[in-house]
């Protein structure tokens, strides 16, 4: 498990999410350490939000699904970006299955 404290940009164009480093050190870091993506939108398969983390699913480049937490600010806003406003795999995650 890794993880990046203001360190990440996350992009949503128009057909895909891009999570990167703000910095050169951190973007190579992040192809090294599984925080650097370039997802289509229509790969994402699961988005579940609560507060300000979101965990999503994704079918990966090989075909194997993979996830990434995040923690947005702005929820509503990168889920609108995202197209999972209106998606039904969007759900609320339940505080007693959070995992430590």
């Amino acid at each position: 498990m890794g993880g990046a404290s203001r360190v990440l940009e996350i992009v949503v164009t128009d057909g895909e999410l891009w999570i990167k480093g703000i910095l050169p050190m951190f973007s190579y870091i992040g192809t090294k350490h599984d925080l650097t993506h370039r997802i289509p939108l229509k790969r994402i398969t699961k988005n579940i939000s609560a507060g300000n983390r979101v965990e999503l699913w994704f079918l990966n480049e090989s075909g194997g699904e993979s996830n990434v937490e995040l923690r947005i600010r702005d929820i509503a806003g990168f889920n609108a970006a995202v197209g999972f406003n209106n998606r039904k795999e969007s759900s609320a995650i339940k505080r007693g299955s959070e995992a430590s």
